[in-house]
């Protein structure tokens, strides 16, 4: 891999070990100048040459192959994280799955349990007899539907709190008015006898007879007093 610390130390042992030799072959040329030219000279330089070569050719396959693992590591590295990412995705997609089948299998149930439910009801109105109606439930019903729409074979019911007493002559205001003060549950029945109109002011000298009225007050009130002083010259 790249970050081999084997390589690395080689990869600098080789460096340090072509940078000794060249400075050698240096100071060996600058010393044996005088020999330029000899065989011994020309095959050293032609050896040294030869393995500078070598060398480069060495480094050079080094950088291809640290190269290669570097595109190598990279595309592991890619993988890696393609292959968490679709597991991660997969992961949750199957959560979501089991969601929605729990879901639905408790919907399914709870539609189960009410259904069940309706049937049970059903099967209990159609055991049990009907229950009489009640006055209350007569009375909602008759008001509801209004006075032309019961149309039961039953009377109707007598109502909470219309038991009053009846005005005929065993009341004394019948016996004194008559229908004028009939209360406002009675009727008075339609007749044609004449009515003889009453002048008011006789009217009002029966009344005050009888003490249904109060007097009217005496117009002959005295002025009120004149606190002022006399009147101007004229």
């Amino acid at each position: 891999m790249m970050n081999d610390p084997t390589k690395k130390v080689s990869e600098e042992e080789l460096e340090k070990q072509y940078a000794d030799y060249r400075a050698q072959f240096e100071h060996w040329k600058e010393t044996n100048k005088g020999s330029v030219g000899t065989e011994a000279y020309n095959q050293y330089v032609s050896q040294f040459e030869q393995w500078e070569k070598e060398v480069t050719a060495r480094k050079a396959q080094t950088r291809k192959v640290m190269d290669i693992e570097a595109e190598a590591a990279a595309a592991y590295a890619q993988s890696q994280e393609a292959y968490v990412s679709h597991h991660l995705k997969a992961m949750e997609q199957a959560e979501m799955h089991q969601r929605a089948a729990a879901a639905a299998a408790a919907a399914a149930v709870a539609a189960q349990q009410q259904q069940h439910m309706m049937q049970s009801m059903m099967m209990r109105q159609t055991a049990e007899p009907a229950a009489p109606i009640s006055e209350r439930d007569l009375f909602l019903r008759t008001m509801m539907e209004g006075s032309g729409g019961y149309h039961g074979d039953q009377p109707l019911p007598q109502l909470w709190g219309n038991s009053r007493a009846p005005y005929d002559g065993r009341d004394p205001l019948y016996a004194k008015w008559g229908d004028r003060a009939a209360p406002t549950h009675i009727k008075p029945e339609a007749t044609n006898k004449p009515v003889n109109p009453v002048a008011c002011w006789a009217l009002l000298d029966a009344l005050r007879e009888k003490k249904m009225v109060l007097a009217p007050h005496s117009s002959n009130c005295p002025p009120p007093p004149f606190h002022g002083g006399p009147p101007p010259p004229l």
